[in-house]
């Protein structure tokens, strides 16, 4: 069946994840506290996420409904994620950009 086809991670792996997301978020706020409003959004997927591995004991036993939707909220913090901690990496590319289109 295409359920068997999608292989979450370990409940266990998922929960130290969100762990260690938590303290690095919060570490980064610290650090720069004007990321705190962009990290909103941020919390409540953990928290969804959060909730739902608290719910079950192996993901691999859900239905392929309940298993789409956790890869799906899995895909979105990780994005979240992606865009949280490389906001430096992209100042100057606009800029380049920019310089790119004055040049022609």
């Amino acid at each position: 069946m295409s359920a068997d086809l999608i292989q979450l991670p370990n409940v266990s792996d998922i929960r130290e994840m969100l762990t260690s997301a938590r303290q690095d978020i919060n570490a980064e706020i610290k650090t720069t506290p004007e990321l705190a409003d962009q990290s909103k959004l941020l919390f409540q997927v953990l928290d969804i996420v959060e909730e739902k591995t608290n719910k079950t004991k192996d993901f691999n036993a859900l239905s392929g409904k309940e298993k789409i939707e956790m890869a799906a909220y899995l895909n979105f913090l990780h994005v979240l994620l992606e865009d949280f901690f490389s906001i430096d990496d992209f100042e100057g590319f606009e800029e380049v950009e920019d310089d790119e289109d004055d040049e022609k």
